[in-house]
């Protein structure tokens, strides 16, 4: 039984009139030749096609994977609990898996909550890094955010 080749290893050494021999020694005909030639041919057109996709095109007109990042001014609306529903604002970001929120013109306590029971929204209220009740207040209705 002759040994199989991978497309891409097959290294020819010379040529014999109809026959060809590769480097093991291998003696194959015409028609095999052939054979192994368009799918050397293939494997090629293939990889030339595949090193094409992987070049990164340009970024012009394309928009970033993520665009809700956890900032403070962020604002979220909490997934579980008694205030779940409801919207409120990143007030102070504890660690990567908790955040200070505080929701004024939604009555939410000040309170840690951790990122996996909170939504991001796209909405982002300019406010410093533990501002106080009525600057979170001012800048929500500033901004016109406030339910009426």
């Amino acid at each position: 039984m002759a040994p199989t080749h991978s497309p891409t290893t097959l290294k020819v050494s010379f040529i014999l009139g109809t026959r060809l021999q590769t480097s093991d020694g291998e003696i194959l005909s015409e028609e095999r030749r052939l054979i192994r030639t368009n799918e050397q041919q293939t494997v090629q057109s293939y990889t030339s096609q595949r090193n094409q996709d992987n070049q990164r095109p340009e970024s012009e007109g394309r928009t970033p994977t993520f665009q809700r990042v956890v900032e403070v001014g962020r604002v979220v609306m909490v997934n579980y609990g008694p205030d779940a529903g409801k919207l409120a604002v990143i007030v102070d970001i504890i660690d990567h898996n908790r955040a200070l929120i505080e929701g004024p013109t939604t009555d939410i306590a000040r309170s840690a909550h951790a990122f996996r029971r909170l939504t991001l929204t796209p909405l982002v209220v300019k406010i410093p890094r533990g501002a106080g009740q009525a600057v979170i207040k001012a800048a929500i209705e500033k901004q016109g955010l406030a339910a009426s």
